[in-house]
């Protein structure tokens, strides 16, 4: 499904009672939402030419709303149509909510190392010295291999991942 079809994805983002969505692939659809309550969805940048596919986009509740920390908004440093970070200002410890979308393997412009190199540098610029909780929804287009410790449980779909999937779970330690 894309965010050109019917109005379920409003429904989906504001209407379902849901504190966070994170959207992926979304093809800019989501720089044409200006009708959309402002304060509380938040998109990537326009995808370029070369690069149509991409796209990001968070929707929070009211109350998620009011806790965006001044200056909260974060896009990639090179690829912002494909990395989006919100941060919340949180009692303890604020909160970070990432959409990423990663291309498909084999794609050089960019290639999916590219993207995450810049993720990983786009996250380093969110949390700065501070303390925080990261919170990633990707479509990684990887596949994540089963029972890896502390990484993935017995139910993952694959019994042995790929490089892309590799990437991925290097990128959490």
């Amino acid at each position: 499904p894309t965010m050109n079809g019917p109005p379920r994805w409003r429904q989906l983002c504001f209407g379902e009672g849901h504190d966070v969505v994170l959207l992926q692939e979304t093809r800019g659809a989501e720089q044409k939402k200006q009708t959309w309550p402002k304060g509380r969805f938040f998109h990537g940048s326009q995808p370029p030419d070369n690069d149509p596919a991409s796209g990001v986009a968070i929707a929070l509740s009211e109350r998620m709303a009011r806790c965006v920390a001044p200056g909260g908004v974060i896009r990639g440093c090179k690829f912002p149509s494909r990395i989006l970070l919100v941060r919340l200002k949180c009692v303890g410890i604020d909160l970070v909510f990432g959409s990423v979308y990663v291309p498909h393997d084999g794609r050089t412009n960019p290639s999916q190392q590219e993207v995450l190199d810049d993720l990983t540098d786009t996250c380093e610029r969110a949390y700065g010295s501070q303390r925080i909780c990261l919170v990633l929804g990707t479509d990684a287009n990887a596949q994540l291999a089963r029972s890896v410790p502390f990484r993935t449980g017995r139910w993952c779909v694959r019994e042995a991942g790929n490089k892309q999937g590799e990437r991925v779970l290097g990128m959490m330690d």
